[in-house]
């Protein structure tokens, strides 16, 4: 709004502007916005590498291509956070890459009725069996049953009485689809080979190239290999620098053993970047990394944690073998994975938001940033000292000035419980106009930003009187 009177103007009159700057005393808003970053199939209509928003299933079936890992990662996120402000952009599968592949083997004949019960990742597909029904005609029947869901993160094909399960997606991204299968039928069985043989993925470099200019505060990442993540890890370092200023974090999902998980976590450490951990779970590495980000999303205080939290959408493990004890949280918990445990309500819970960060660029334990609320509560310090309007003069004056404004706002991030004891660090904040060591022209600011550390253990004793 042009609020400026020319000083050359003559004419007499009263001149009446607006000035709206002042309006909004508040702090500045915290949006949180989700990039997914995945695999389309060739079918859907969106090409790779373009933004674009998602507002349901099934706009992301249509964009991505039914059951692709887009797709998949776009239903996980929505269900954990149907208010999500959700972009996504896709890359295509590596030319060279290799269609993990599975199979479902019957036997029979059937002696009796009964239900063949076949689990393809989170989704469950039943045929029913009549007595007499032949291995070859249930398995026909099967296949007839997984051709008719088409957001199935597999395809299949049927010869004799076997059945196979092709992934949707090349590379490992298929290896990781959890096939079961159980038959209620007298005389005949159902033996499952896993997902396997999926290899070759693609490289995100174009991917986070074409919407690195664009501010997402989370990213979603459907690769957790130390390539992709390394990749990532650049990209987030970069954007959230003191240059770009866009303060951005990643999060992907592993599903397999504490031990490789832990492996695969130590692989690309980075306090940008979170591992959301749940063994066994039928869910793919990939839709818990976009439900657990989605759900982080829905969280918009940076001091607040997520302790205990049921992460909607995604299962229980089905084995209970899987669910991780109290021990193996723990261990997780030292080594840079969020652990998923399952609660008394029979739901899966965020046992604590921490980040990949565990040591010091000397090697040496640190726990500064193990917490995934440090860095989105600088992120979000950050935001409101820029949102400070800038003097226009070089001049000492404007120098304390401005100090006073960045106090006000300090105090204000105070009162919201996102920093505390400002008044106790208040000699730290500076204001320097025209340092020495700088050109003409010059603000040498620092910013103490003292944050709220999160409640996460009660350590209490109940004594017991006679």
């Amino acid at each position: 709004m042009n609020n400026t009177l020319p000083s050359s103007t003559r004419k007499p009159g009263i001149y009446v502007g607006y000035n709206t700057t002042i309006a909004n005393r508040n702090l500045p808003a915290n949006p949180q916005r989700v990039l997914i970053l995945a695999q389309r199939r060739a079918v859907g209509s969106v090409a790779a590498l373009v933004p674009t928003a998602v507002f349901s299933d099934s706009d992301a079936a249509a964009y991505f291509g039914a059951g692709s890992a887009a797709h998949l990662m776009c239903r996980a996120a929505i269900i954990a956070n149907p208010l999500l402000d959700l972009t996504v952009i896709t890359v295509d599968d590596n030319g060279a890459g290799i269609f993990a592949t599975g199979t479902i083997t019957i036997t029979g004949p059937a002696t009796g009725a009964g239900i063949l019960t076949l689990w393809i990742g989170m989704r469950k597909v039943e045929v029913a069996i009549a007595a007499a029904d032949t291995a070859n005609s249930i398995a026909t029947a099967l296949n007839t049953a997984i051709a008719a869901i088409p957001d199935l993160p597999v395809s299949s094909g049927v010869a004799g009485a076997v059945v196979t399960l092709t992934a949707r997606n090349k590379g490992t991204i298929g290896n990781n689809i959890k096939l079961s299968a159980t038959t209620s039928a007298t005389g005949t069985t159902s033996t499952v080979v896993a997902m396997a043989a999926g290899a070759g993925d693609p490289d995100v470099t174009a991917a986070l190239a074409a919407v690195f200019a664009v501010r997402y505060q989370l990213i979603a990442c459907q690769f957790n290999d130390a390539t992709n993540l390394g990749l990532l890890r650049t990209h987030l370092d970069t954007v959230s620098g003191k240059i770009e200023q866009r303060g951005a974090r990643g999060y992907a999902g592993f599903t397999g053993t504490l031990a490789a998980s832990i492996t695969g976590a130590a692989a690309v450490p980075f306090e940008r970047i979170c591992y959301a951990w749940s063994r066994g779970n039928r869910a793919m590495v990939c839709e818990v990394g976009a439900a657990y980000t989605a759900y982080r999303a829905s969280v918009d205080d940076p001091a607040m944690p997520l302790d205990d939290e049921i992460l909607p959408g995604i299962p229980v493990p089905p084995l209970q073998s899987d669910w991780p004890s109290r021990t193996e949280q723990e261990s997780a918990l030292h080594n840079g994975l969020i652990p998923l445990y399952i609660g008394v309500d029979n739901q899966l819970h965020i046992c604590r938001a921490i980040t990949s960060y565990l040591t010091d660029s000397s090697g040496n334990p640190d726990e500064t940033l193990l917490d995934d609320n440090p860095i989105p509560i600088l992120d979000y310090v950050r935001d409101t000292v820029r949102a400070i309007p800038r003097p226009k003069k070089c001049t000492q004056r404007n120098a304390d000035t401005y100090r006073d404004q960045i106090y006000a706002a300090l105090k204000k991030l105070e009162q919201a419980e996102i920093l505390m004891d400002i008044d106790l660090y208040k000699n730290r904040l500076t204001v320097v106009a025209n340092p020495g060591n700088r050109p003409a022209g010059w603000f040498m600011v620092n910013i103490p930003a003292p944050y709220v550390p999160g409640l996460h253990i009660l350590d209490e004793t109940i004594e017991l009187f006679l």
